[in-house]
């Protein structure tokens, strides 16, 4: 989940594949759509509740990911697999905005950009840098534009935690969060292209169809390597 990405350390991250073709086959297991959901068309890569997220965009920023990382000499992640996450990475963006607002939790944009301003002070890098650091780190492929949504919503799922949970540990804090997002995937409705996997409200997360696997994607606090130990 979101919840466990965004502070692990930017993993050295390789040059790699992603072509529009690489979605072009659509996966066997049918996506899941729940009554709530909007009508879904052929451009949709998701939907959630009335907003939608376009075929298009995933493609464009699988081509930003891909742009970021040729200049890079470690192998090239899965293309699917970049073009998943980012149909994740929306959807729980998505559902933690709809659990912040029935929680009246909330992040200003103030507390978002200074939480920026302190993750890449520590890593020694510019922000434009760190944005691009981030981006090629794989499991999350968080393009550049999406650096402060991405950010955005690891803090609303803090806040959310704490609302939930005050005096709760780390783990049963998690679970409290994952409740109420498998609870907003029920009433807001969540669909997935079959190109991109399926929906699966109890792990809320998004299946890789190929394979019946689960794809989950983790959020923890941004951050790169340290710059001094080469990793850059």
């Amino acid at each position: 989940m979101f919840a466990n990405v965004i502070e692990r350390a930017l993993v050295k991250s390789a040059p790699m594949w992603v072509k529009a073709t690489s979605t072009a086959a659509v996966l066997v297991m049918v996506a899941v759509v729940t009554s709530a959901c909007g009508a879904a068309t052929a451009s949709d890569a998701a939907r959630v509740g009335q907003a939608d997220l376009s075929i298009r965009t995933v493609l464009s920023q699988a081509a930003v990911i891909d742009d970021l990382t040729r200049a890079t000499q470690a192998g090239a992640p899965d293309g699917a697999a970049v073009n998943r996450a980012q149909v994740a990475v929306w959807i729980e963006e998505q559902l933690t905005a709809a659990v912040a607002k029935e929680l009246k939790v909330t992040v200003s944009a103030a507390q978002v950009d200074q939480f920026l301003v302190k993750v890449v002070r520590e890593s020694g890098l510019t922000r434009e840098e760190f944005a691009q650091q981030f981006a090629i780190q794989q499991g999350t492929w968080v393009v550049p534009e999406q650096l402060t949504t991405f950010t955005l919503t690891y803090l609303q799922q803090q806040a959310i935690k704490a609302k939930l949970l005050p005096r709760g540990g780390t783990a049963a804090r998690s679970l409290a969060l994952n409740k109420a997002l498998a609870k907003a995937s029920q009433s807001e409705g969540v669909y997935v292209s079959p190109r991109y996997g399926a929906w699966d409200a109890a792990q809320v997360r998004v299946v890789d169809a190929a394979n019946d696997l689960s794809s989950p994607v983790d959020i923890k606090a941004p951050s790169v390597p340290d710059p001094s130990r080469g990793q850059r």
